[in-house]
């Protein structure tokens, strides 16, 4: 008889993107380690990525229980949309709003970054520790509902939004159930998060912190390098365990199944998945310098960026003169995002380089990356998890993004062995065989069954 675990992910089918596939890939696996399953997600998300493919990779038996939510971020589009200058010209142009004097047309934009700036102030307490706490109390009370009707064994909570660990904290606490928490990314050792907000914030919500780690039966870091810090930050933690992101050797075999080829001589460069804020413009500027002082190569390279991409990328392209380099494909389906890493020739891995924050980071691109068997360019911290990674692996190189010259001389150095039909690695595949999905759901079940034995 399996036992019964308490899938809590705001994230989860039809949503897409790169948070959604940790939490599919463990539900789809898990009973095949005696542990059955049971789905706690959101009904209506606010979200800018959906992939609806993903939901035919659920098992027919899989339980899923949707909780509502009240979405800040959905009033406060509503709200600032009011204060567009062009939705007020579509109004007046229909006749269906007021008409607005030229010089009160001029002082809408200051007036709406003013009142953002007031409503962030104002509802910053309602936002601890992230926008989705709207859902924490709905999501406890279905919660609580399936742990006594479904006869829950444990916990298990995944975040971002880290609202949803209240939702393990209280559920735990109610229950006495044991509560297995997974941290996919940082939350207080977020440098950009320790930036942007004020003091007193911060302060309440390392209070917070602390309250949930010492609740925690364990506490899931998804690199060596982030369990550490945890050990460092966390001494009250019960027990720290990783588990890395990986890929599916299934989706693989689908895609290579379907894999089509580009029909041109190009060299075809690929990039999938988000682009940090700010990281990449230096490499677009790069690109520019490159073609600059290599203008025969022009017309032979392709940079393919798949995924949503930023309003600011979009504008660097435009300003280095890079709209015949690059091709823009938008966001795909996930089993199309392997399939270009699969045609393509070159895989670009790009993440911050400056700071030890970045040193942990380990996108969960990369693994699909890896499995590919493709050469990887990548621009991470020098002796950070992601270099470790690809050296580990024997599959490519990683610069520094400021080494502009040595990024040049690497790109031509590739265009070289590609022309002459060189351009491959001798990947070490046993050592990336250790990132399959089936292998690190089977750590999970261990820690599940080590929980229970604990309690």
């Amino acid at each position: 008889m399996k036992r019964k675990v308490l899938v809590i992910a705001y994230n989860f089918p039809p949503l897409g993107g790169g948070g959604v596939q940790r939490t599919l890939k463990f539900s789809r696996y898990l009973p095949l380690f005696g542990w059955e399953p049971i789905i706690l997600t959101v009904s209506k998300p606010d979200s800018l990525l959906w992939d609806y493919s993903l939901v035919k990779e659920l098992p027919a038996d899989l339980r899923i229980f949707r909780a509502p939510a009240f979405e800040l971020s959905k009033w406060e589009k509503r709200f600032f949309s009011l204060f567009k200058p062009a939705a007020n010209s579509r109004a007046e142009k229909k006749g269906s709003g007021p008409h607005l004097p030229q010089e009160a047309k001029a002082h809408l934009p200051n007036l709406r970054a003013l009142l953002k700036r007031i409503y962030m102030f104002l509802t910053l307490w309602l936002r601890v520790p992230d926008d989705q706490v709207g859902w924490v109390p709905f999501a406890i009370l279905k919660g609580l509902s399936l742990i006594k009707s479904k006869k829950i064994d444990l916990i298990y909570t995944t975040s971002p939004p880290h609202s949803s660990q209240l939702i393990g904290l209280f559920l735990s606490k109610l229950s006495g159930k044991p509560w297995v928490a997974d941290f996919r990314d940082d939350w207080l050792e977020d440098e950009q998060r320790i930036s942007h907000y004020p003091g007193f914030y911060l302060r309440m919500e390392r209070c917070l912190g602390k309250k949930l780690i010492t609740n925690i039966s364990c506490l899931i870091a998804n690199t060596e390098f982030k369990k550490e810090t945890y050990d460092k930050n966390y001494p009250q933690a019960k027990r720290i365990v990783v588990i890395q992101n990986g890929f599916d050797a299934e989706d693989l075999m689908r895609a290579r199944q379907k894999q089509d080829k580009w029909l041109d001589d190009k060299l075809h460069l690929c990039h999938t998945g988000y682009f940090y804020p700010g990281i990449a413009l230096s490499f677009f500027e790069t690109l520019k310098e490159f073609f600059l002082e290599n203008p025969e190569l022009r017309g032979k390279i392709q940079l393919d960026l798949v995924g949503y991409l930023e309003e600011e990328y979009r504008d660097s392209i435009i300003k280095n003169q890079l709209e015949d380099v690059v091709k823009l494909w938008g966001y795909v389906e996930h089993l199309s995002s392997i399939n270009f890493l699969l045609k393509s020739h070159l895989l670009i891995h790009l993440i911050g380089s400056e700071g030890e924050f970045w040193k942990g980071v380990v996108a969960g691109k990369l693994y699909e990356y890896l499995a590919s068997g493709k050469p990887i360019l990548s621009f991470a911290p020098k002796d950070g998890e992601s270099e470790k990674m690809i050296l580990q692996a024997n599959s490519g190189w990683v610069l520094d993004l400021n080494d502009k010259k040595g990024i040049k001389l690497k790109l031509k150095q590739i265009c070289e062995l590609f022309f002459r039909g060189e351009l491959k690695v001798e990947q070490n595949r046993s050592y990336v065989g250790g990132f399959e999905r089936k292998n690190l759901t089977r750590k999970l079940s261990l820690v599940f069954e080590n929980c229970l034995t604990q309690k």
